[in-house]
């Protein structure tokens, strides 16, 4: 639940704010196209909190934050798909100009 509704809507936000065209006519391996430090910055808390937990606080405490926190996630969809379909629109110009080679 914790990356159905925590990872998975920050990693979409995050993928969508990227402005950088990808060249898709490299190869995908070791290609690290659309990714940056900031990106890194952003995710490693949040996979990292799980982990932080259990040292912290304990199993069953870590699973009942990490579902919670899933779960609110699932929850707000609504809410946070309409703020992505925003991200994408006002991001539109960037993705088409991606594509046209710009």
């Amino acid at each position: 639940m914790y990356n159905a509704g925590v990872t998975a809507p920050l990693l979409l936000v995050l993928g969508t704010w990227s402005r950088t065209a990808l060249k898709l006519d490299q190869s995908t391996f070791f290609n690290y196209q659309g990714t940056s430090t900031h990106h890194l910055v952003v995710v490693l808390p949040i996979m990292g909190l799980p982990v932080g937990l259990v040292v912290g606080v304990g199993l069953s405490t870590t699973v009942l934050v990490a579902a919670g926190l899933g779960l609110l996630g699932l929850l707000t969809v609504p809410l946070w798909t309409r703020g992505l379909g925003r991200l994408l629109w006002r991001q539109r110009h960037a993705m088409a100009s991606g594509f046209r080679d710009e």
